[in-house]
């Protein structure tokens, strides 16, 4: 991703980028609704399979502002 920040006054800061996903990869498990308390979420154990895998490229946009002290 390209990025741009520009400083105004000292305290504040204005950044912009723009990039490409050449590789986008999201996978969806399954909502494991059980009230047990642990540690892991997940049995180690096994291995879990993804419900639905989402694979996409495309831009990416970022604007942001900050304000320092």
């Amino acid at each position: 991703m390209s990025s741009l920040e520009y400083k105004l006054s000292g305290i504040h800061k204005i950044s912009l980028g723009i990039g490409y996903d050449f590789i986008n990869s999201l996978k969806l498990y399954e909502d494991n609704t059980a009230t047990n308390w642990s540690v892991f979420t997940f049995d180690l154990r096994q291995k879990s399979e993804p419900i639905q895998e989402i694979r996409s490229r495309g831009l990416r946009f970022n604007i942001g502002y900050s304000f320092g002290l």
